[in-house]
């Protein structure tokens, strides 16, 4: 008989890997939250067999790490593979090598989406919201524009990297690389800097003239330096590159 788990045990962890930080800890990460999430599939599965629901709860208490809202991609792909340990299709040794394997790209991924570009682009609307309006009633409207901006994505990935994870498997491995996201990151990049670009724009002093080769030289920069993180290159040698080219124009020109 093919052991499966129903759509309400499916709903129960997933509501319960909402809380996978609650467990935190050093030893085993984010293990014990991932364990409790996985609960209704242990009682599912051996309910009847006490020695075989401990050693399912055991194995996954061993050390796991990833970003939490990432772990959903791992959670049910192990999800799918406990079903076919339950059918003999696949032997725990192999759902370890493959769970340890998630690790490092779960944890890049989510901290490169999340904590380099969603976070940061959020938090700089609401510091543009909070600057631009006075009245309770907008700041109060900022404020649900952050909530929905940050959640959106995160629920997003949290329920796709679930359902996803549980229909691949072992293959949810091919899309856990920030090039399949990268509309979600070209699009909060956008975010960010739109914000902070106007933030700055706002604050900053205006002088009473620009001269037309200072402000060709400001283009050439920004231009230069675009195309080259565009080429993926080195943060540093994005930098030094602009502002090796902005002095030697002003020296050329005699604008220095």
């Amino acid at each position: 008989m093919v052991k499966k788990i129903s759509l309400a045990d499916k709903f129960s962890i997933f509501w319960r890997s909402l809380f996978i930080q609650a467990g935190w800890n050093y030893k085993g990460m984010i293990s014990m939250g991932f364990s409790f999430a996985l609960v209704p599939m242990a009682r599912r599965l051996y309910k009847h067999d006490p020695a075989a629901y401990n050693a399912f709860l055991r194995r996954h208490l061993a050390f796991f790490n990833a970003h939490p809202y990432f772990a959903s991609y791992a959670l049910g792909a192990i999800v799918r593979l406990e079903e076919d340990i339950a059918a003999g299709k696949v032997s725990v040794e192999q759902e370890e090598h493959f769970k340890n394997a998630l690790i490092g790209p779960l944890g890049a991924l989510g901290d490169q989406l999340f904590w380099g570009i969603i976070r940061p682009a959020v938090f700089a609307f609401g510091v543009l919201g909070y600057y631009l309006y006075d009245d309770i009633n907008d700041q109060l409207t900022i404020l649900l524009l952050l909530f929905m901006l940050y959640n959106i994505p995160h629920l997003y990935i949290r329920i796709h990297g679930f359902s996803r994870s549980y229909r691949d498997g072992y293959q949810v491995c091919r899309i856990l690389k920030i090039e399949n996201f990268k509309y979600l990151k070209w699009a909060y990049m956008g975010l960010g800097l739109f914000c902070v670009g106007i933030f700055a724009g706002l604050n900053a002093p205006i002088p009473p003239h620009v001269y037309p080769m200072e402000f060709l030289i400001f283009i050439v920069s920004i231009v230069a330096a675009a195309y080259l993180k565009i080429l993926k290159a080195r943060t540093y040698f994005a930098m030094t590159i602009p502002i090796l080219v902005a002095l030697l124009l002003e020296l050329i020109t005699g604008t220095l």
